[in-house]
């Protein structure tokens, strides 16, 4: 190989050195399945997609929507639709911190009788009754690079919702929640 061809592969080198760090991994949208434990022994489900509103380097803001279950046992079967924002800020290290407020709401089916207080007296139902559903979270987790990208992500995290009205208060729930997300992205010249 003489000094032509040397000087003609090092130009080809540099210039494709350059144009991988000139690409970006965008997120176009994730979605992903996890357990949510509310009070922790209440069991349940979630599954959820993201949509990203804005995304500067190590930072998003992104769009969330939760459809969840869980089981308050020999009490109630409860479901949810949880819209959120969520701030997401990944160090390069791969690891990442997630701060979330939404409101959505609460559905919850009574396993048999259960009796509520109504305008003074007490009731006996089974019917299904719907709740509005305020809640906040924070989550961390890690990144995880696959085949050249930061698809695969496992986070966990706690967060807090109430319940209102439920007799005419607001009700405290704290949960758990464990997720894998699958993110799907686009290489992006800067």
């Amino acid at each position: 190989m003489n000094r032509r061809h040397i000087g003609l592969v090092a130009v080809f080198f540099l210039f494709s050195v350059l144009t991988i760090s000139a690409q970006e991994q965008k997120q176009l949208f994730s979605f992903g399945i996890g357990y949510f434990g509310e009070t922790i022994t209440h069991p349940g489900v979630e599954l959820f997609a993201e949509y990203p509103l804005f995304q500067l380097n190590s930072s998003k803001i992104l769009l969330r929507c939760n459809f969840g279950y869980y089981n308050h046992s020999d009490y109630s079967h409860n479901f949810f639709i949880l819209p959120e924002i969520v701030y997401n800020y990944q160090f390069p290290n791969g690891i990442f911190v997630e701060p979330s407020v939404g409101a959505g709401w609460l559905c919850q089916f009574p396993d048999g009788k259960t009796v509520s207080y109504d305008s003074g007296t007490f009731v006996t139902t089974t019917s299904v009754r719907h709740y509005f559903m305020p809640s906040a979270a924070l989550k961390g987790g890690f990144v995880f690079t696959v085949a050249g990208k930061e698809s695969l992500v496992l986070a966990s995290g706690f967060r807090a919702f109430w319940q209102y009205p439920f007799n005419s208060q607001w009700l405290f729930h704290p949960a758990i929640e464990f997720e894998f997300r699958y993110r799907f992205l686009k290489e992006d010249e800067k």
